[in-house]
């Protein structure tokens, strides 16, 4: 093989050497940027939904506040009636989660839930209850109640 055959196959094959690298490194670099703007959108998206969340639970803690301080509402008295149309009302559409309202007497027993569920159920002992009644104002939890047969859990 002549001088010129060899000089030219071998710069031949630095030139391809060459660009496949450059190819490759263009492909990695381009695949880092597509993955930190991937992270960014989902944190953002993520930050967005917390916003939205929180503020829906923000909302329904007023709400639950102003309905405390209304005058139908008597929770020592036998009749649930009034409470429970108040809250059937009142309960919001929320695309996030489902809001269940639960009056639960000192002993622990389950007064009335809206929508209807645990009536009755004993729940002193349940760690949700305990900071409840540790709380000094409305307390929210993310606990979700047992399903009655033949009901679907809300939450």
């Amino acid at each position: 093989m002549k001088l010129r055959t060899q000089f030219s196959v071998g710069f031949g094959l630095v030139v391809l050497l060459s660009a496949g690298l450059t190819g490759g490194l263009l492909i990695f670099y381009s695949y880092q940027v597509l993955l930190r703007h991937l992270r960014e959108t989902q944190l953002l998206f993520a930050r967005t939904r917390a916003q939205a969340i929180g503020e829906e639970v923000g909302s329904e803690v007023s709400r639950l506040r102003h309905l405390s301080t209304l005058v139908d509402l008597d929770l020592t008295d036998a009749r649930m009636e009034p409470e429970r149309d108040i809250l059937r009302h009142t309960q919001p559409d929320s695309p996030y989660f489902k809001v269940e309202t639960t009056a639960v007497s000192p002993d622990g027993r389950v007064i009335w839930t809206e929508p209807a569920g645990i009536e009755g159920e004993v729940v002193l002992k349940k760690e949700w209850f305990q900071e409840a009644m540790r709380a000094k104002h409305v307390f929210v939890t993310d606990e979700q109640s047992e399903a009655a047969p033949g009901k679907e859990a809300p939450g």
